[in-house]
């Protein structure tokens, strides 16, 4: 079995390198990166081998922006014309794998899912602004769809601008027609066919990939819901695994009740992340907890004191 890991980095390499060492415990295993633009100069600090392929053009991907789905077609694109993958596995460069990989594999086999996803059909009741609809059927200015600083003025208009989807009377966009909505991750493990799928989808319903231009992160829609409306068109909606990505990462604020950032993971979060019987996790900083990737590190083979 053949997996791409799909790296997605703008710095830090020597914590994505710990990710790339454990991917290539297994020999049938390729690593693919994207280096933000802004962060091209760290393309040196990576760890050379030749399973390990820094993509030759690079995208300014920024949070909330159309940039986010740009970036990861044109990854599928680039592998599947590399050679053919069993899997499409896609990462950030702060992810750990937590399981041997040949665990992910013997899973990965038996399973045998069209896309491991997690998502939720929309509206969510999670996500603010209509459930997630409002990100889609308003037309969010370039402005609104960057990382904005809390408690600025600019973040409280994107609040009130999102709240207005609830109002009677406000003109909404119109979606794609024929098309069920699902959202939550932009992170997500699928078959070969699957992203096959995806991409002749996107090259047949151009309408429905600039629909997307101005979707407040759109990244977090876009996968998910053409996974999920291509599976029931072929008729594997029963191959689809929606609410396991094999990641693990707590998107929780400390109330529990709403959709944040992720939480940094630490030796605390051991246990949870064996409970969830996750194959990686996100998101590890050694500035934070350099223990907790020792740990894994351990786990994976693949530990060296002195590479991080």
């Amino acid at each position: 079995m053949k997996i791409a890991m799909m790296l997605a980095i703008h710095n830090h390499p020597e914590q994505a390198n710990v990710f790339i060492r454990q991917c290539l415990t297994d020999p049938d295993c390729q690593v693919f990166i994207h280096i933000d633009q802004k962060g091209l100069s760290i393309r040196d600090g990576l760890l050379k081998d030749p399973r390990v392929h820094v993509l030759p053009r690079s995208y300014s991907v920024e949070w909330g922006e159309f940039s986010q789905i740009q970036y990861v077609l044109y990854m599928m694109e680039y592998i599947q014309a590399s050679g053919r993958f069993d899997y499409y596995s896609i990462h950030s460069g702060s992810d750990l794998l937590v399981r041997p990989m040949e665990e992910l594999k013997a899973y990965l086999k038996e399973t045998d899912r069209y896309a491991y996803l997690d998502c939720h059909h929309l509206p969510w009741s999670k996500w603010q602004y209509g459930g997630g609809l409002g990100r889609l059927r308003l037309i969010w200015p370039a402005w609104m769809r960057k990382r904005l600083k809390p408690h600025s003025v600019q973040r409280y208009l994107r609040a009130a601008y999102g709240r207005m989807y609830a109002l009677p009377f406000l003109r909404l966009r119109k979606l794609p027609e024929g098309v069920e909505f699902y959202g939550k991750s932009a992170w997500y493990t699928m078959r070969e066919d699957c992203v096959k799928d995806l991409l002749c989808y996107v090259k047949e319903h151009p309408d429905f990939y600039e629909f997307f231009r101005s979707v407040l992160c759109g990244d977090e829609i876009f996968f998910d819901t053409l996974a999920m409306h291509l599976a029931g068109e072929r008729g594997l909606s029963s191959r689809v695994l929606q609410n396991n990505n094999l990641l693990y990462d707590d998107l929780f604020d400390g109330d529990r009740r709403s959709v944040g950032a992720p939480k940094t993971i630490t030796m605390k979060d051991v246990d949870a992340i064996r409970a969830s019987e996750a194959f990686f996790a996100r998101k590890a900083d050694p500035g934070v907890d350099r223990e907790v990737i020792a740990w894994y590190e351990k786990v994976t083979g693949t530990y060296a004191p002195d590479q991080l």
